[in-house]
């Protein structure tokens, strides 16, 4: 019995170290991931915020240096260097929203993805207008347990891109369908936009990446921002896309 206990307890203790070796690994790997997500941070950031940090200098020195500069050259280096300045406060928005996620109080409670769409219609009209966007939306979508703000914020992200990501000489349309399980209801957003590269589709929720960089303003935080969110809230968000034949967005929530 002694020698029978012992094997038992050599057993478990052999079991408990191989799992805690198991453990060590997983930790380490999820650490070297993270330190190489803060390094490719660390690069876009400084790359991203230097670009119109340069601009402001350049023209602003243009300026004090020039004392015979024409009022239209004046104007047109003010308009570069105001321009340059909303896209440096874009970047430091979008990284301070970032930052915040999950840290400021995020109180979940049944939300109503009616009024959550029809705010983020109103935020986005003047895009909507100006640019002819035509959105399919049902009469009823629903009631999905998350958070106000959170899904708002999510919502606008997705609709946003599906305007700002269009085809040349094409209205965007934008469909928004969904369905429901005992537990789950999936809003999809499908748009007829440019869509996105199948290389790209892996690192499209990665913070800092930019598919369309010369769309881009910001840092290429909002699909990043989306994840989180969606996390936060117990729930999902899958992407499907085609070059050329635009995207599919689906939001899993609780309900």
């Amino acid at each position: 019995d002694v020698y029978k206990r012992q094997v038992v307890d050599i057993t478990e203790l052999v079991n408990f170290q191989n799992e805690l070796e198991i453990k060590v690994r997983e930790r380490t790997a999820k650490l070297e991931e993270l330190n190489e997500e803060l390094n490719e941070f660390a690069q876009s950031l400084v790359h991203d915020i230097k670009e119109p940090i340069r601009t402001i200098n350049n023209f602003s020195e243009l300026i004090l240096k020039n004392e015979e500069i024409s009022s239209s050259s004046l104007k047109k280096s003010i308009s570069l260097i105001s321009s340059a300045s909303r896209s440096l406060e874009k970047m430091i928005n979008e990284l301070f929203e970032y930052a915040k996620l999950g840290k400021e109080s995020s109180t979940m409670s049944k939300v109503s993805l009616d009024r959550a769409m029809d705010n983020v219609l109103k935020m986005l009209h003047t895009m909507i207008k100006e640019t002819e966007t035509e959105i399919s939306i049902p009469d009823e979508l629903g009631m999905v347990y998350g958070n106000n703000t959170l899904i708002i914020r999510v919502l606008q992200n997705i609709i946003e891109n599906a305007i700002r990501y269009r085809k040349a000489g094409v209205k965007p349309k934008i469909t928004v369908t969904f369905k429901k399980t005992r537990s789950t209801l999936t809003l999809t957003i499908s748009d007829n936009g440019k869509g996105i590269k199948k290389e790209h589709l892996n690192k499209i929720f990665f913070p800092f990446v930019k598919v369309d960089k010369e769309k881009s303003e910001g840092l290429g935080m909002g699909l990043a921002i989306v994840k989180k969110s969606m996390e936060i809230m117990g729930g999902k968000v899958k992407i499907k896309s085609k070059l050329n034949q635009g995207t599919q967005v689906s939001l899993t929530f609780r309900i």
